[in-house]
C-alpha cells in the first residue's frame, strides 16, 4: 500500500506543478498581449512624432530659405543705399556750387 499511496502523491504534485505551470503560462501570455499592444501604441505615436518632425523639419527648411533671401535683399538695399548718399552728397555739392556761382554773379 505503501507504493499507492506515493504514486498518489506524486500523481497530485504533478497535477499541482502541472496547474502551476498553466497559470504561470496564462499570466505570461497576459503580459506578453500587454507589451505587444503598448509596442503598438508606441509605434503609432513614434509614426505621429516622426510625421511631424518631419513638418518641423521641411518648415525649418523653408524659414531658412527665406531668411536667406532677405538677407540677400538687405544687402541688395544696403548697397543701394550707399549709392545713394554718394549721389545725394554730389549733388549737394552741384547745388553749393551752383548757390556760389549765383552768389557770385549777383555780386558782379
Amino acid at each position: 500500500m505503501k507504493k499507492m499511496v506515493k504514486k498518489k502523491s506524486t500523481k497530485a504534485v504533478h497535477k499541482k506543478n502541472h496547474s502551476l505551470l498553466k497559470a504561470a503560462l496564462k499570466d505570461l501570455e497576459g503580459e506578453l498581449k500587454q507589451l505587444r499592444t503598448s509596442r503598438r501604441k508606441l509605434e503609432r505615436s513614434m509614426g505621429s512624432v516622426s510625421k511631424r518632425l518631419s513638418l518641423v523639419q521641411a518648415e525649418e527648411i523653408k524659414l531658412r530659405d527665406n531668411i536667406s533671401r532677405l538677407m540677400k535683399k538687405e544687402a541688395n538695399m544696403e548697397t543701394k543705399k550707399v549709392s545713394i548718399k554718394d549721389k545725394m552728397a554730389k549733388v549737394s555739392k552741384k547745388i553749393e556750387k551752383v548757390k556760389s556761382i549765383g552768389r557770385e554773379l549777383k555780386d558782379v
